[in-house]
């Protein structure tokens, strides 16, 4: 065989296998809870929410793959903690909880926290929920630091992790 055919014949073998070798980068696993409107399931059992669209547009951007995986939110708190999956949106930072994830540096929205009220109650400020009982979420962030948030209005309550 002709020198520069056996040549072109090694370089055509190296690109296939170059080729065969190469991988498609396996999904990236979310989890998905439910916090409208930053992260949850629509009315179409379809992720949704703010983070959602901004992860979609990122994952177009870099060529990944998303999958989304639904979770309670302790659950997926515990599926994070076991690597089965690899990104939960949306959780607030806390020194325990820096120690176990990668947090990143610049949040692309800030938490907040709201009360639910009945119609016609007279709760229309953080020191009137002394003495109340207050629904939380179990295992957040924002349950630990209510205590110390209405502190200051020497309001205390009594809470019921939901």
């Amino acid at each position: 065989m002709p020198r520069a055919l056996c040549l072109l014949v090694f370089v055509s073998l190296l690109g296939l296998l170059g080729q065969a070798g190469a991988q498609t980068p396996a999904p990236l696993r979310v989890g998905i809870y439910a916090n409208a409107p930053k992260v949850f399931m629509n009315e179409d059992d379809q992720p949704a929410g703010i983070l959602v669209e901004l992860l979609r547009e990122m994952a177009s951007a870099e060529r990944w793959t998303l999958e989304f995986v639904p979770c309670e939110w302790p659950g997926c708190l515990d599926l994070l903690a076991a690597g089965r999956i690899d990104l939960l949106p949306d959780v607030a930072w806390s020194e325990g909880r820096s120690r176990a994830f990668s947090f990143h540096r610049i949040p692309a929205l800030h938490s907040w926290s709201q009360i639910y009220a009945p119609p016609g109650s007279a709760i229309r400020s953080l020191p009137a929920l002394n003495g109340k009982r207050v629904a939380v979420l179990a295992g957040s962030v924002q349950a630990q630091n209510l205590p110390a948030v209405l502190a200051p209005y020497d309001a205390s309550v009594t809470l019921l992790p939901v």
